[in-house]
């Protein structure tokens, strides 16, 4: 009886165990180019989704500005968003971003972060896009 407990446990761990090694889901990355520009993603649902920001009624409210499947490989996540094709390193979490003809667009140097401080940080920024955003039009008129 002692044995079959003990093997079963060891199966319990183990297929447990391989299910979330190397899962992505439920993690974020934030990308920087050497310019400062950053782009925000997360992974859920077997889903990539890109982050942006859109002022609507003098609010900047955070949106969800793709929403697109990744693919996973041993040592990169794929994925297409609009014309653009996005292939993260796992390993040094450099991001390219290149056209449908192949060409270079742009590369990122991501950070990991969990879904829950990626979103933190989304909001912090919102607070910082909207009192940038309320210095500008602080004067106007109408």
């Amino acid at each position: 009886m002692k044995n079959i407990l003990s093997t079963l446990t060891v199966l319990f761990i183990l297929l447990t165990s391989t299910v979330s090694w190397g899962s992505v889901d439920g993690k974020g990355i934030e990308c920087k180019k050497h310019n400062g520009d950053t782009v925000r993603f997360s992974f859920n649902d077997k889903k990539v989704l890109q982050y942006g920001f859109k002022v609507i009624e003098d609010k900047v409210n955070l949106i969800i500005s793709s929403k697109e499947p990744y693919y996973l490989f041993q040592n990169f996540i794929d994925w297409t968003s609009y014309t653009f094709d996005h292939s993260l390193n796992r390993k040094t979490l450099k991001l390219t971003v290149t056209d449908s003809n192949g060409n270079l667009r742009h590369t990122y140097h991501c950070e990991v972060y969990s879904y829950e401080v990626l979103i933190r940080n989304l909001e912090e920024v919102v607070e910082q896009f909207q009192s940038k955003y309320d210095k500008n039009t602080k004067d106007n008129k109408i």
